[in-house]
Parts: C-alpha cells; sequence; structure tokens
C-alpha cells in the first residue's frame, strides 16, 4: 500500500520520499544557522521485521544480514546537544531505542545531497538488508563520522564530516574519491535529528547538512547490500 507523507521542515535522514517512475518530488528546505529540531515524518517496513518462531529473538541482531550486522561494531562519536564529543558507543548502542529513550545515545551524523548540472537531486533506495530503514528512499548518503581522529576533526569547516562523506559514498555507491572529494561537499548546517526505525531501532543524531554539485557516469559499483536503487528527481 502507498504511504503519504507531509514535510513541515527538513527532515534529511533516512526519510522516505516520493520516487518513482513518472512523480516528481521537490522538499521545501528551511535552514538554520544552529541546531534546530526538525518535524520528523517517516515510514518504515521495518515494523514488519519477522522475529524467530518461539517467541522474541534473544539479540536484537539475531537473524540480520551478517555483513550489516559487523557494521554495527564500528564506533560512533557522541555528542551532547552543543555538539561537544563526550565519548563513543558501537553502531549498535547508539541506534538502540532502548539507550534512545534514556537519553544517552546522541551521535554526529551527516546527510549528502547531490545535484548533477541539471539541478537534479541524486537520491538511493537503502536495500532490505539494511537494519534501520529498509527499503526506503532517500537523500544521496547518510552515515555517520566514527570515533577516530581524521573524521572527529572539526577544524577547516567540518573536514571530518567531510572525509567520512567521501568514505560513506564510495562505500555505498562506488563514487571514488577521485569522482568527489571533501573540498566538493559545501557544509550548510546542523540539525538534531530523532526517529524510531521500528520498535527496537531509531536514531538520534546531530546531522551535518553537506551539498555538492557534481555529475557522475553510469553508477555500476553500486554496494547493494546497502543501495538497491538509484534515481535523479527534479522539481520540474
Amino acid at each position: 500500500s502507498k504511504q503519504k507523507c507531509l514535510f513541515t521542515s527538513l527532515s534529511p535522514r533516512r526519510t522516505p520520499v516520493k520516487a518513482t517512475g513518472t512523480s516528481k518530488y521537490v522538499n521545501s528546505l528551511r535552514w538554520s544557522n544552529s541546531l534546530v529540531s526538525p518535524s520528523i515524518c517517516f515510514t518504515s517496513k521495518s515494523a514488519n521485521r519477522r522475529f524467530p518462531r518461539g517467541g522474541f529473538s534473544s539479540s536484537p541482531l539475531d537473524g540480520v544480514d551478517p555483513t550489516q550486522a559487523d557494521l554495527m561494531r564500528e564506533e560512533c562519536i557522541l555528542v551532547n546537544e552543543n555538539d561537544e564529543i563526550i565519548g563513543h558507543a558501537t553502531k549498535l548502542k547508539s541506534h538502540l531505542l532502548e539507550n534512545i529513550d534514556k537519553g544517552n545515545a546522541l551521535h554526529r551524523a551527516f546527510s549528502v545531497f547531490v545535484f548533477d548540472q541539471q539541478g537534479r537531486l541524486l537520491l538511493q533506495k537503502r536495500a532490505s538488508e539494511k537494519i534501520t530503514f529498509p527499503d526506503t528512499w532517500t537523500n544521496t548518503c547518510c552515515s555517520h563520522p566514527l570515533y577516530r581522529e581524521e573524521e572527529m576533526e572539526q577544524g577547516n569547516n567540518h573536514i571530518g564530516a567531510r572525509r567520512a562523506a567521501c568514505r560513506k559514498l564510495e562505500h555505498e555507491l562506488g563514487i571514488s574519491r577521485d569522482m568527489i572529494s571533501h573540498d566538493d561537499l559545501v557544509f550548510l548546517t546542523r540539525i538534531l535529528y530523532k526517529a524510531p526505525s521500528d520498535t527496537t531501532w531509531g536514531e538520534h543524531e546531530i546531522d551535518y547538512i553537506l551539498f555538492a554539485q557534481k555529475d557522475f557516469p553510469k553508477f555500476e559499483d553500486v554496494n547493494q547490500n546497502e543501495v538497491s536503487e538509484t534515481r535523479y528527481v527534479s522539481s520540474t
């Protein structure tokens, strides 16, 4: 069944967008130079995820894709609402709703919006294997700077988040650093973002919004464990 979503303000991370062969999608974005709390609107097929027969799984990773489960060991950067680093935690711990509800899972993230020279926005559809927000259309790339020196660095116009974005653009979409560099990514703002994915997983993030305008050849190296489809959309 088709699901509809009305946006009242920017909600870029893993928010489903209408992207069919005939639809035209444009989101009205309201930017701020400070941290803001956007209105959250989402749909999720992950709520329908089955548990093993006989009851609930003993681990939140039971039955999930092994490659995605392995990525949950990566260390996210924990911050307070002023975006000051206070520690680190695995992706697993920082994305469990029980930890989010306790208020100890806020972490850094980024959302990349890449436009081509015609002004079309590149979207991706998250793979079915994804643990949070599977099978969901979203912006070009969403992920996290990791708890490592080069991605925690805040100087030079938030170079750490821009380095992390280049790493994930290559990992997910096969867009190499020869095709796009951190100098091509323009930092716009940060938002405070919080949303559940299902009854187990969710997001609570200080999200760095990055824009770029580049043309790419045909996508031939998309990581199918991360992305099932790509598509350009425009306002006309």
